[in-house]
């Protein structure tokens, strides 16, 4: 779920600016807005982030390879999904895990006929992702399979 921090950073309070950084190596971000306020003479920031991780847990997990856990043709098709999603995510103005994460699309990538009924009985897609994202995303996808 999308949740909202906004700091306000007088120039010259560097503990504000020391927590806010803190803040922003914690937490998946999705986006960041910064203005300046002459009137005030500090920065307001909104960071929108996706719920807090713990950063040294996510160094030491390790990093899988779809290409050696896939059939070939799986991984041909987990290819196609990826740039799919990077697209919608661009569109979107978010981090492709936002629209899908990479054990997603592999689940995906394992479906001969991906329908929407499909996507949501994958692990993880909710249906507030699939209303959000489902329709668009299975668009997409048929346009690459048309072209």
């Amino acid at each position: 779920m999308m949740q909202i921090q906004i700091f306000h950073i007088p120039l010259d309070d560097t503990h504000v600016l020391e927590e806010c950084n803190k803040f922003l190596r914690s937490h998946k971000i999705i986006s960041v807005r910064e203005e300046h306020c002459e009137a005030t003479g500090s920065w307001h920031i909104l960071i929108r982030y996706v719920g807090s991780m713990d950063v040294s847990s996510q160094k030491d997990k390790p990093k899988v390879d779809y290409k050696e856990i896939l059939a070939p043709d799986a991984f041909v098709r987990f290819a196609r999904l990826r740039e799919v999603r990077n697209e919608l995510a661009k569109e979107h103005s978010v981090p492709g895990y936002v629209i899908f994460t990479n054990e997603e699309v592999a689940q995906m990538a394992g479906c001969q006929e991906l329908t929407l009924q499909e996507l949501k009985a994958i692990k993880g897609i909710g249906e507030k992702r699939l209303a959000t994202y489902g329709e668009a995303f299975m668009k997409k996808l048929l346009a690459l399979k048309d072209a």
